[in-house]
């Protein structure tokens, strides 16, 4: 399932934080990733304390757009891509977890890890101003397994 909030404003990424409490209450797991932003939001700062989240976030702070020079732009690009590889690699660890020949049965091993919750806050930005590498991000959406609940 796919779902895609836009809007200025406020609530965006508080609805997905809320999906995120609503995977982790079911026993799942989250992995929260942050784009074009460099400042820790205070709903973040909690997440990244729970051990079933894993956040992907620039560590640094760029500014608006309109103020970033061709060298920052740049480097928030190698940035971006970098979070859009390890969410890959984290996809493919925990599909391998879930294959895994020693569990008991396929459906006890669903129970153990029942969802799968990826966060792409604030991704339109990227794709909009070309921010990222478009083709391995849309490399990345057909390869995610059904499994997985994407935000954007």
């Amino acid at each position: 399932m796919i779902h895609l909030y836009s809007g200025d404003g406020k609530g965006k990424t508080s609805i997905a934080v809320g999906m995120s409490v609503r995977i982790l209450g079911a026993g799942g797991r989250v992995i929260f990733a942050q784009f074009m932003k460099g400042n820790e939001s205070s709903e973040v700062k909690v997440l990244k304390e729970l051990p079933q989240v894993r956040v992907l976030k620039v560590e640094k702070e760029f500014g608006f757009y309109q103020n970033m020079t061709e060298e920052d732009k740049a480097e928030i690009t190698q940035y971006h891509n970098a979070i859009l590889y390890e969410i890959m690699e984290c996809v493919r660890n925990i599909e391998k977890e879930q294959m895994n020949p020693e569990s008991a049965g396929a459906l006890e091993q669903e129970r153990k890890n029942p969802e799968l919750l990826v966060v792409l806050d604030e991704i339109t930005y990227p794709c909009r101003w070309q921010l990222i590498d478009e083709e391995f991000f849309r490399r990345l959406l057909d390869e995610l397994p059904d499994c997985v609940e994407l935000v954007m």
